[in-house]
């Protein structure tokens, strides 16, 4: 058999694009098996491991190159350049929050300013965890881990300084993330 060749020119719209499953949508791919739903309504096994996403994911080319099957991802337009921009939003407020929980104010208009130098080296560990390209696995990763983190600085400020964290509103934005995040898997066709 051909190889199955790729569209071109690429299938993509206002809405969706349709690319290869690349190694960086092993995470995601895994997190959405753990969804019921998931299996109830599509073909994709329930509950896979890492090792079970990762085999099918590299299985994809070699299924195409032998002219088997073209297997792609679907993915929103859009999506991964708002979430960029949402992450460049969230990080100044961040490194804002971790400068409140260090007393590192100096560059507080500039919370990247000399970050290395004003900021412990964990802290500035973690901030690199919620930083990302514009890959939509990374964007996703890091958001999840601006969230977190974030969550937590809030958490250790309020104790500190002894005022009520919104919980509330804490609750209330963590169920909705986790919502998009389950929602904006990639799904196998």
């Amino acid at each position: 058999m051909e190889t199955v060749p790729f569209p071109h020119p690429p299938l993509v719209d206002d809405v969706i694009r349709l690319r290869a499953w690349a190694a960086a949508d092993v995470e995601v791919t895994h997190r959405a098996t753990q969804d019921p739903d998931i299996a109830r309504f599509t073909r994709v096994p329930a509950n896979q491991t890492r090792d079970d996403v990762r085999a099918f994911i590299e299985s994809r080319e070699p299924a195409r190159m032998r002219g088997e099957t073209l297997s792609l991802v679907i993915a929103a337009c859009d999506d991964d350049v708002r979430a960029h921009m949402l992450l460049g939003i969230l990080d100044a407020y961040l490194l804002r929050l971790a400068r409140l929980q260090h007393n590192a104010l100096t560059h507080w208009a500039t919370p990247s300013q000399a970050l290395e130098h004003e900021l412990p080296p964990d802290a500035v560990h973690r901030y690199r965890k919620c930083t990302a390209s514009a890959d939509p696995t990374e964007l996703e990763t890091a958001l999840l881990v601006t969230w977190e983190w974030g969550q937590e600085l809030i958490t250790a400020l309020a104790e500190h300084d002894q005022f009520a964290a919104p919980t509330e509103v804490i609750a209330a934005a963590s169920e909705r993330t986790t919502r998009l995040t389950k929602c904006h898997q990639p799904r196998r066709r």
